[in-house]
Formats: structure tokens, C-alpha cells, sequence
């Protein structure tokens, strides 16, 4: 699985300092089902998709849509599970654990950079 850390582009902040990419065929099916819970400076990110659901899952979780320059376009705290969520304006989205600390809201226009880590990073 590939793995990097997403950034503020223009002052290198990083927001998740382990993002994990789904691109994956199974990757993106499971999704966040695979893990019971995820820490604080963990999201996955789906690149090449608008839209995401909570089914199967037994948690809220926050969910960040960014455009193709990987703006931030739209936040949406606390989705429940059991639901479908289609952000329009989104090329990908970022789930993390709902109850995010992060100013989201505020970051809407702000650009990201998606950093990739080494090939021999590995989380435990």
C-alpha cells in the first residue's frame, strides 16, 4: 500500500502525517471497514473519487473533498453510518476518525500537497 503525509502547500503544515492511498481495487472497497479505528494523524485518501459510503462501518468519521489541484472544496463532520455522501465538486476524497481537531472548515480553498513516503516505511 502506498503511504505519504498531506501537507499545507504553502507553509509545509502537515495535517496527517500517515495517509494511506487507496487505489487499490480491494483497498477502496473495504475502505475504512478494514480498521476498527484510526489514530489521529492517520486518513486514507481516495484519489479519483467523488463519492464515498459508511456502510458496515460502526463509527462516524469526517470526510474532506479536494478538487483536481487538491484544494480543499468541501468538509462534512460526523458522517454517520449507514450512509452514501457525493461531494460534486471533489476529484478525491479524505476520510479520517470523526471529531478532528483540524480547522477543516477554515482550510476550504486551501491547497494540499500529498507527499509520498520512502518505499521502506512501514506503520505498526
Amino acid at each position: 500500500m502506498k503511504q505519504g503525509c498531506f501537507l499545507i502547500a504553502n507553509d509545509n503544515r502537515t495535517l496527517w502525517s500517515d495517509v494511506w492511498l487507496m487505489d487499490g481495487f480491494f483497498e477502496r472497497y473495504y475502505g475504512l471497514r478494514k480498521y476498527p479505528m484510526l489514530p489521529a494523524n492517520r486518513a486514507l485518501w481516495f484519489p479519483n473519487c467523488c463519492t464515498i459510503h459508511t456502510l458496515g462501518l460502526c463509527r462516524a468519521i469526517d470526510v474532506i473533498g479536494l478538487n483536481e489541484a487538491q484544494q480543499i472544496v468541501a468538509v462534512r463532520r460526523n458522517l454517520q453510518p449507514w450512509k452514501l455522501l457525493r461531494m460534486t465538486a471533489a476529484a478525491s476524497i479524505i476520510e479520517c476518525e470523526s471529531g478532528s481537531g483540524l480547522p477543516l472548515e477554515y482550510w476550504i480553498g486551501t491547497q494540499l500537497r500529498f507527499q509520498h513516503k520512502d518505499v521502506s516505511y512501514a506503520t505498526f
